[in-house]
């Protein structure tokens, strides 16, 4: 029964990806000034980050941007715990994921390619938020699962 009900789910998330990628729905570009600002320790490292927690602004995350500092990244904070796919459909740069669950590591996806189609990237179990940072800065770090991750808000990005 439980195999029937993730394979149903996994049939609904490829369905939604492939209506997404196929049609030219356009999102209206977020201005960073929506977007709050905080830092995260992870492993040792303070990560200046921005928090994307709305709708549109996880829809977007780092889609059509260039480039991203080194050391700096986007998080994505859940208001409940839950089985996530991420994409990088419209990336320009590669990726690595952190999946966390409360304030641990539960899993690492290192060097995602850009816009790669449609692969989807799972967390390994509930996550609680996830962490996006330049390829390569996993390994960089030394990132690893149960690492303890803590996220403090500064504030809002002004232009």
């Amino acid at each position: 029964m439980l195999k029937k009900f993730l394979f149903i789910i996994g049939c609904v998330v490829i369905a939604i990806a492939l209506v997404s990628y196929f049609t030219k729905t356009s999102i209206a570009p977020l201005t960073d000034s929506t977007l709050k600002t905080g830092v995260v320790t992870l492993h040792g490292e303070r990560i200046t980050v921005e928090i994307a927690d709305t709708p549109a602004s996880q829809m977007k995350g780092l889609a059509g941007r260039t480039s991203l500092a080194k050391d700096r990244g986007m998080i994505f904070p859940f208001s409940e715990r839950r089985i996530e796919t991420f994409w990088m459909k419209g990336m320009l740069i590669p990726l690595d994921f952190i999946w966390i669950d409360g304030e641990k590591v539960i899993g690492v996806t290192e060097n995602a390619p850009a816009d790669d189609g449609l692969i989807l990237y799972g967390s390994p179990g509930p996550v609680t938020a996830v962490f996006e940072i330049n390829a390569g800065e996993v390994a960089k770090f030394q990132i690893k699962k149960d690492d303890v991750v803590e996220l403090i808000v500064t504030g809002t990005i002004v232009d």
